[in-house]
């Protein structure tokens, strides 16, 4: 995990989530064209883009991220140790 300034408070932010926005950012594609291609939800996807770290992230929502972005974002990248 990274930490980013967000609104002047630190936070810290998945270890996905950070590959994940540079892939979209290198590839100038849309979180919604992503989402699509992926086959999850939007709306989730842009909640877990802006705040950097939901509750969790479900296996299969990994893995699809994972697939979508032809392995640039590994499907382990979202999960945190203990």
């Amino acid at each position: 995990m990274t930490r980013e300034n967000s609104h002047s408070k630190f936070c810290y932010v998945m270890r996905g989530v950070r590959l994940l926005r540079e892939y979209l950012v290198a590839r100038d594609e849309s979180i919604g064209s992503f989402a699509r291609r992926a086959g999850i939800d939007r709306v989730w996807l842009q909640r877990l883009l802006k705040y950097g770290r939901p509750a969790r992230v479900a296996v299969a929502d990994a893995k699809a991220i994972h697939d979508a972005s032809n392995g640039a974002v590994p499907w382990d990248s979202f999960v945190e140790a203990a």
